[in-house]
């Protein structure tokens, strides 16, 4: 029974220690509250000890200095490629005292919200170039760039609809 337990915890060992790294989109509502600057901070180190790898963050928001302070957090932690999406064509506003501040003291590549990709282009860019079945989402708050992706028709970036492209490329 003893070598059992030895054998199974060993077992278990090994799978976390071979565990791929998990390959995954953020989609964040990054502006009123702070739970998404402790999300990407987390992100980050989780990417420091090589259990996730970042491809984009995606900026569901309204405020004019979200996707800076998205970039600025990125530039924090060493990884200014990450590439950021933001709906297109929306009204902006400017309420979050954070995004403002952050992107105002920290460096950064991005000088304005128009600067950032489109949001659907760059989650259609994203899976695209993954491997079936690999991409994780990791969602906090907002759902309409998921739903802009959703909706999203076939173009030059793939053939599939954003829907399809869903269903091929993303595991969880």
């Amino acid at each position: 029974m003893k070598n059992l337990l030895l054998s199974s915890l060993f077992l278990i060992c090994c799978k976390l220690t071979l565990a791929q790294t998990e390959r995954l989109i953020l989609d964040t509502d990054l502006d009123s509250d702070v739970d998404d600057v402790g999300a990407m901070a987390m992100l980050h180190t989780l990417e420091d000890h090589e259990r996730v790898e970042i491809l984009g963050i995606i900026v569901t928001s309204d405020d004019l200095h979200a996707p800076l302070c998205a970039d600025a957090i990125n530039h924090y932690f060493g990884r200014p490629q990450i590439p950021i999406g933001v709906e297109k064509g929306i009204d902006l506003r400017e309420f979050s005292k954070y995004t403002r501040a952050i992107s105002h003291t920290f460096p950064k590549r991005l000088n304005e919200y128009a600067d950032a990709e489109d949001a659907t282009r760059l989650y259609r860019k994203l899976l695209a170039k993954e491997a079936d079945s690999s991409v994780t989402i990791v969602t906090i708050g907002h759902l309409t760039n998921l739903m802009h992706l959703i909706q999203s028709a076939p173009d030059d970036i793939s053939k599939l609809s954003g829907f399809e492209l869903i269903r091929k490329k993303v595991k969880l």
